[in-house]
């Protein structure tokens, strides 16, 4: 891929990501048969079912969805750096971390991260307010992977990437 690049990626024929693991799949299927002395036929890395059953298929979707959250979360941190008394990052890491907590001990984690006074009210606010940047950052990661980012193709990848959970209260009539 480094060495030939994406001149032969058609945005009409799919998804990125698709083509991504095309190209991966047969630079190791040439890499693997250059190796083995027995031939490997042409067919058996793409006669593999592409549903979950698949467990090569299951990894590559989360660490697909493991990329697009890390990417959100990173925009969020840099969000807090960038802006004086927000605790967005924050909010959403301790929320994270400490799923059990209640807002008041959450709040006491914020205060000794941040150095600074957050009442438990103070937090759920950073929190409600982090929550829907965070889902317009996912949003906006899923709509810069698609070739066609049009409402219901980005709705379709947030499915099949398990990513409606963070974003479906914060979407038009969700």
């Amino acid at each position: 891929m480094t060495e030939r690049g994406f001149g032969s990626a058609d945005p009409t024929r799919g998804r990125f990501r698709d083509y991504l693991k095309t190209v991966v799949r047969n630079a190791a299927f040439r890499h693997l048969r250059s190796k083995t002395a027995a031939p490997v036929s042409a067919g058996a890395l793409d006669d593999q079912p592409a549903d979950d059953a698949d467990p090569t298929d299951r990894e590559w979707r989360e660490g697909w969805q493991r990329l697009l959250l890390g990417n959100a979360l990173a925009a969020l941190a840099r969000h807090e750096q960038a802006s004086a008394g927000n605790l967005y990052h924050t909010a959403v890491r301790l929320t994270l971390d400490h799923p059990t907590e209640d807002s008041a001990r959450l709040a006491a984690r914020a205060s000794a991260s941040a150095g600074k006074a957050v009442t438990a009210e103070a937090f759920r606010k950073h929190l409600s307010r982090a929550r829907r940047m965070f889902a317009e950052l996912i949003v906006a990661e899923v709509r810069q992977t698609l070739d066609e980012p049009a409402p219901e193709r980005v709705l379709e990848e947030l499915a099949d990437l398990d990513l409606l959970r963070y974003v479906r209260e914060f979407l038009p009539g969700g």
